[in-house]
């Protein structure tokens, strides 16, 4: 098994990679994003959007044929229309038998996603299992959230 890190992804390789989906993903974020490299050099960041610049990360991550994503904060930094796309993304990941594993504060971004959820605080398992019941577990409401949250985890 082969691991490899990218500013906040990790990649993890191993038998039985999955390797022309995610291949075909990588290709597919690096053509929508090819637009953007008509921009000089120069100014490329900046002329950038952050959710292009996470694309093209994640493109170049699945470009090794992972079958293990590890995502860590992606959607930080990200505006409100901007996580949905992002959402797709990583649902398009899923569909396409990518395991992903992704530590993320904005949680409607990840309930939108996940199958199970793990709520931890100071490294301590708070609930874990399936999203709503995480969310409406008393000891997440008392250190994270602070009254019930409910969310739609059918889209």
């Amino acid at each position: 098994m082969e691991a490899a890190t990218n500013r906040g992804i990790i990649v993890m390789n191993t038998p039985g990679t999955n390797a022309m989906a995610a291949g075909e993903l990588a290709i597919a974020l690096m053509l929508a994003l090819s637009r953007k490299l008509t921009v000089a050099h120069d100014s490329l960041k900046d002329g950038w959007w952050l959710l292009d610049r996470k694309r093209l990360e994640l493109a170049r991550a699945l470009a090794t044929g992972p079958r293990l994503v590890l995502l860590d904060e992606i959607a930080g930094g990200l505006t409100d229309r901007e996580v949905p796309e992002l959402v797709g993304t990583v649902r398009d990941l899923r569909a396409d038998g990518m395991a992903v594993v992704w530590i993320e504060h904005i949680v409607h971004a990840l309930v939108a996603v996940v199958d199970r959820l793990m709520c931890l605080a100071a490294g301590r398992v708070l609930a874990i299992g399936e999203p709503r019941e995480v969310l409406r577990s008393k000891a997440v409401v008392d250190v994270y959230l602070g009254s019930t949250f409910d969310v739609d985890v059918s889209s």
